[in-house]
């Protein structure tokens, strides 16, 4: 590896990964906005639906995030001709719960049960405590109500990253 590659390399590692699961686009786009001022050299990476969440499980494998921000209501796909069939669970439950799914999905995986996420929607915590109950044991989840000015979301974000750069 030459020194331009192991810098590219040490950069990437200093400059957070952060996953918005959030499929309300102007919801998103103004919290794109605001991670990417309060983290310039992250990397902001939006997932809009259940499916590509669950597509994106090896990706993450690969090269996982620092801290995925997850919607508990997501769409199971956006809407196309070539939209992918619903699961019989997604039909069962329906997108009301579709952020715990995708956080199941990551704390079964070895590789992606260490990645912290935050549970950030507009219900109210009680209403969610049964589901926080179904978690695999040791995952990583805060929970946090969503806001105006996303301000206690930076703020945790930013003391996830600060953790983890302390234990690394």
């Amino acid at each position: 590896m030459n020194a331009t590659s192991r810098l590219a390399q040490n950069m990437s590692k200093n400059a957070p990964y952060i996953i918005l699961a959030e499929d309300d686009f102007r919801h998103a786009q103004r919290l794109q906005t605001k991670l990417q001022r309060e983290f310039p050299s992250g990397r902001i990476e939006r997932i809009k639906s259940e499916h590509e969440f669950g597509t994106s499980l090896d990706k993450f494998a690969l090269d996982p995030p620092d801290v995925v921000v997850m919607d508990v209501m997501l769409r199971w796909a956006i809407s196309s001709p070539d939209m992918p069939p619903c699961p019989n669970d997604v039909k069962r439950d329906g997108y009301h719960r579709a952020g715990f799914r995708c956080i199941d999905s990551l704390a079964k995986r070895d590789a992606t049960k260490k990645i912290p996420c935050v549970i950030y929607t507009v219900l109210e915590r009680a209403d969610l405590d049964s589901k926080f109950g179904t978690l695999p044991p040791g995952t990583r989840v805060e929970y946090l109500r969503k806001e105006a000015d996303h301000e206690n979301l930076l703020e945790l974000i930013g003391d996830i990253l600060k953790n983890k750069k302390s234990q690394n």
